[in-house]
């Protein structure tokens, strides 16, 4: 428990970010389960590690640090893997949702993203600022997506010349929005059309 109030402590500080009181139960739970497998030799691979590392960065980097946390208190030499279970506590506390929704949201995250390097034919810098930028973004969106919780603030003049100004961008939106209103029966709105518009555009041009 101590260890966990620790790497908890050490979350809200790194992350600047409101994390539940239920991750003291999640968290020391997983690491009394942890401490279990690695006594009978059981590793857990966790199949979105990618997406943890690549649409999580921060919470990533914060996990490494727990886990090196837990090796100088517990004795024990985790696998990487840890690295993303822990991560994952971490975003799940900070939504304050199920992990089944943080899995959809990561899942959309993933094929957004891979409609748009399909479309523009690019691999991005994502180490970049901007690509943060719209990351950060993107991931508040997909959670409206994914919770159905839709607003629509915009001025339809700046919606028009938005679209007219950036087309070959505003086609990429079309095709998110297709996909999105196919797969998971969400209609984008013309704010998030916008908004969506400029943090992508501002994207491919510092690719």
């Amino acid at each position: 428990m101590q260890v966990t109030d620790d790497i908890v402590s050490l979350a809200r500080m790194q992350l600047n970010k409101q994390i539940s009181d239920g991750i003291y139960v999640s968290l020391s739970d997983h690491i009394n389960f942890a401490v279990q497998r690695m006594v009978r030799d059981q590793i857990v691979r966790n199949p979105l590690s990618w997406e943890v590392q690549h649409f999580y960065k921060a919470e990533y980097d914060v996990a490494k640090e727990a886990l090196t946390i837990l090796r100088e208190r517990l004795g024990i030499d985790f696998p990487k893997d840890e690295i993303c279970n822990i991560a994952l506590h971490f975003i799940n506390a900070e939504v304050n949702d199920s992990m089944n929704d943080v899995t959809h949201l990561m899942q959309l995250l993933q094929e957004i993203m891979n409609i748009i390097k399909y479309h523009f034919s690019v691999d991005l810098d994502e180490d970049s600022v901007n690509y943060f930028r719209f990351i950060t973004h993107l991931k508040y969106f997909c959670q409206r997506v994914i919770t159905h919780s839709s607003h629509d603030d915009t001025e339809e003049y700046l919606y028009e010349v938005v679209r007219k100004n950036y087309p070959e961008t505003f086609k990429c939106i079309i095709k998110i929005e297709t996909f999105i209103l196919k797969n998971y029966d969400y209609v984008m709105t013309h704010s998030e059309q916008l908004y969506l518009t400029l943090h992508l555009e501002r994207l491919m041009k510092s690719k």
